[in-house]
């Protein structure tokens, strides 16, 4: 069977679906209201691509990505179950070592006092 295929819009140009129109028996294709023969695509460095959002402003498809991506955010990656443990043993791991910096200063401190009173003649 013979066909067209046309591209639906609705009454602000956005578009909606394509349409396949079959030939009828009189050889006589119709094209419906609201739709263009033209695809909604772009054009890159030769390779047709999707629009993101297209919209047809009664002679060409134009596009809104950035509602597009503000809609379809990049989802955030979830970590494994192994992932998170690496990570809670690395905080921990960090965590020891700032104690036992504090540790070290403190018993210098100590020490410092001790000589300190030790020249004094306190102890």
């Amino acid at each position: 069977m013979d066909y067209k295929q046309f591209y639906k819009y609705d009454k602000n140009g956005d578009y909606l679906e394509t349409v396949l129109v079959f030939r009828k028996k009189n050889g006589e294709i119709k094209q419906p209201k609201n739709t263009t023969e033209i695809e909604p695509v772009l054009i890159e460095n030769g390779i047709s691509r999707a629009m993101y959002y297209p919209n047809w402003n009664g002679a060409k498809w134009t596009e809104d990505k950035e509602k597009w991506i503000a809609d379809n955010p990049t989802p955030i990656e979830q970590l494994t179950d192994l992932e998170e443990l690496q990570q809670d043993d690395a905080e921990q791991l960090l965590y020891v070592a700032e104690v036992e910096q504090q540790a070290r200063k403190a018993r210098q401190n100590n020490a410092d006092l001790l000589l300190s009173l030790a020249e004094a003649g306190v102890l």
